[in-house]
C-alpha cells in the first residue's frame, strides 16, 4: 500500500503536464501512486498520460467524460489506497521534499490534515513570492484542532486543497467530496474539512508552486461565465454541513471573515453588471445574516474586513464597495515599481520564518 495518494484532475493541459507530473515522480518519497483523471481532455493530454503510465507503474490514468475538476477528483478519492491522499493540479508542480516532509509530520503526529505554503507565479509581480499559511497557523501549536484557531482557519489555511496532506481515513469517516459544480468546487471540500479536523499540522515551509492566472484556465474564465452565485453557493453548503454537525456557532466568524474577504473579491471577478449586481445583493444578504448568527462578535472585525462589513451593511448596491476596492487595489498596484515592492516584502515574509526557525531550534 502506497504512503500517499496524488490525485491530479486533468483537463486539456497538454502544456504543463509534463512539468507536473515530473516533479511527483520526482519526489523524494518513493513510496508513492499519482492517480491522474482525464476529464474529458481534447488535446493531447491522453497520450501524454498513457507514456508516463507505460514508463513507470506508480501512476494511474483514469478517463471520465467532462465533469469539472471536482467530480474529477471524486474519483481519484474512490481509487485512493494510500494512508494519505493530497491534490496537484495538472499545471502546477511541487518541490522534491515535499510529499516527504508532509507525510513524516503527518505520521509523528496523527494529523488528521498537515497544512504546507505555496509558491506563487502569476502577472502581478514582477517574480514568484511566497504565500505561506500565516504567522497565526505557524505560530500555533504543532497540532491543533480546527475549532481551536476557528477565527481565521477558513482565510488563513486557503479554499485550495492542493497545499494539505488528508488523512484518507479521515475523509472517508467523515464522508467529504467536492461539489460537482464547474468552479469553486474545492471550497467545500477545503473548509469542511479543516473545520472538522481534530489533529492538523504546518509544514512551515513553501513546497508547491502555484500557477495563477493562466490562460484558458477556470480563473481567467470565471468572471465571464454565467454563474454568478457559485462562490456563495458554495459557502451556504458549508454553512449547512457545518450547522449540521452542530458547530456552526463555532465558526459563524470565520466564516463571516471568509465573505469579507475571498467573497467581496469575487463580485470583482466579475465582467457583467447584472453578475456583479445579483453575486452582490447574495453576498450581503449572507453578510448581514452572519453577522448576528451566534458567537459573532463584530468587535473582532478590524482592518478591512471592517471597512468592507461597514461599506456592505449600509448599502444594498455594489456601487460604493467597488469604489472603495478600486481605490484599494489600485494603491497597491501602482505599475511595475510596486511589482518590486511585491517581491521584496514576500521575500522579507519568507527570511522571517526562517529565521524564527533557526531560533526554534538552537
Amino acid at each position: 500500500m502506497p504512503k500517499v495518494s496524488v490525485i491530479v484532475p486533468v483537463y486539456n493541459v497538454e502544456k504543463y503536464l509534463g512539468e507536473c507530473l515530473d516533479s511527483l515522480l520526482g519526489q523524494t518519497l518513493k513510496d508513492i501512486e499519482i492517480i491522474c483523471v482525464d476529464d474529458g481532455s481534447v488535446d493531447g493530454s491522453p497520450s501524454i498520460l498513457a507514456g508516463y503510465a507505460a514508463k513507470d507503474s506508480r501512476v494511474r490514468v483514469m478517463r471520465q467524460e467532462n465533469a469539472g475538476a471536482g467530480a474529477a477528483r471524486n474519483a481519484g478519492i474512490s481509487l485512493a489506497q494510500g494512508d494519505y491522499i493530497t491534490f496537484c493540479d495538472p499545471d502546477d508542480w511541487c518541490d522534491r521534499r515535499m510529499l516527504h516532509d508532509m507525510y513524516r509530520r503527518a505520521v509523528k503526529y496523527r494529523c488528521d490534515i498537515v497544512v504546507t505554503g505555496m509558491i506563487r507565479h502569476d502577472n502581478v509581480c514582477s517574480e514568484p513570492y511566497y504565500a505561506y499559511p500565516s504567522y497565526r497557523l505557524t505560530g500555533a501549536p504543532r497540532v491543533f484542532s480546527g475549532r481551536d484557531v476557528c477565527d481565521f482557519i477558513f482565510v488563513d489555511a486557503r479554499a485550495n486543497p492542493v497545499n494539505k496532506l488528508y488523512r484518507r481515513t479521515f475523509i472517508n469517516e467523515r464522508n467529504v467530496l467536492f461539489q460537482r459544480q464547474k468552479r469553486e468546487n474545492d471550497l467545500f471540500f477545503s473548509f469542511v474539512t479543516v473545520a472538522l479536523a481534530e489533529r492538523i499540522g504546518v509544514v512551515d515551509d513553501a513546497y508547491y508552486h502555484y500557477r495563477m492566472m493562466r490562460q484558458g484556465s477556470l480563473q481567467t474564465m470565471g468572471g465571464s461565465d454565467s454563474s454568478p452565485l457559485l462562490w456563495i453557493n458554495a459557502v451556504k453548503a458549508v454553512k449547512e454541513r457545518i450547522s449540521h454537525e452542530g458547530e456552526l456557532g463555532v465558526f459563524a466568524f470565520g466564516l463571516l471573515r471568509a465573505l469579507l474577504g475571498t467573497g467581496v473579491r469575487s463580485v470583482l471577478k466579475r465582467t457583467r453588471d447584472e453578475d456583479i449586481r445579483i453575486l452582490y445583493s447574495a453576498l450581503r444578504e449572507e453578510i448581514l445574516e452572519m453577522s448576528v448568527a451566534p458567537g459573532v462578535s463584530l468587535e473582532k472585525l478590524t482592518g478591512m474586513d471592517k471597512c468592507v462589513w461597514e461599506l456592505v451593511s449600509e448599502n444594498d448596491t455594489p456601487t460604493p464597495l467597488l469604489a472603495f476596492l478600486g481605490r484599494y487595489y489600485m494603491a497597491r498596484s501602482e505599475g511595475r515599481r510596486h511589482a518590486h515592492v511585491i517581491a521584496f516584502n514576500r521575500k522579507l515574509h519568507r527570511l522571517h520564518h526562517v529565521v524564527r526557525k533557526l531560533f526554534a531550534m538552537a
